[in-house]
């Protein structure tokens, strides 16, 4: 797999500086990636920096037969799954604190900012109602655009599981949002 210079750099020398611009090129990404799973800010700050942690410390670990991206989804994947399982509400947010619905809901028409938070509002309840197993998936192929393979390796489950996943979520999402479909 071809990685950034950054990446390179740090699997070179294995030094807290050269962590540090990976941290800048990934954190955004990976942010976004577990605040669609556990649905809010501040477990979502929690797990990115777990995840970064873990990276650094078990960089050793890292083969290449992914991208660094990619096996760094799968430890905040894990992550978020596990502190899901162990009981830990996530509890659903207005969307706010989510860069993408923020800027949606930018409007030059008096109403349509109104009309797109509702909207806004009924999906991320939707989503939010889904186990997270399901919501992973979606998110990781649907909203990530993340090719099969590569959602399967982060999500730790055959690419035929991952399609019955996304079958299954967009079942229930048809659902739950059937007028907005």
């Amino acid at each position: 797999m071809q990685e950034s210079t950054t990446v390179e750099t740090f699997l070179k020398e294995r030094t807290p500086e050269a962590f540090s611009p990976v941290i800048d090129e990934h954190v955004g990404m990976l942010r976004n990636f577990v605040y669609r799973i556990v649905l809010n800010e501040h477990d979502t700050d929690d797990i990115v920096q777990e995840a970064f942690i873990t990276a650094y410390n078990k960089a050793d670990s890292f083969k290449g037969k992914s991208k660094f991206s990619t096996w760094l989804c799968r430890i905040a994947c894990n992550r978020s799954f596990t502190m899901i399982r162990d009981g830990k509400k996530t509890t659903v947010t207005d969307g706010e604190d989510c860069p993408e619905m923020r800027d949606a809901s930018t409007s030059n028409t008096p109403d349509k900012p109104m009309i797109i938070k509702e909207t806004q509002s009924r999906v991320m309840t939707a989503v939010s109602g889904l186990p997270e197993h399901l919501r992973a998936a979606i998110t990781l192929v649907a909203i990530d655009e993340k090719e099969p393979d590569e959602a399967a390796y982060i999500l730790g489950c055959p690419k035929a599981t991952l399609y019955w996943r996304i079958h299954k979520a967009r079942k229930i999402l048809e659902k739950e949002l059937g007028d907005l479909i």
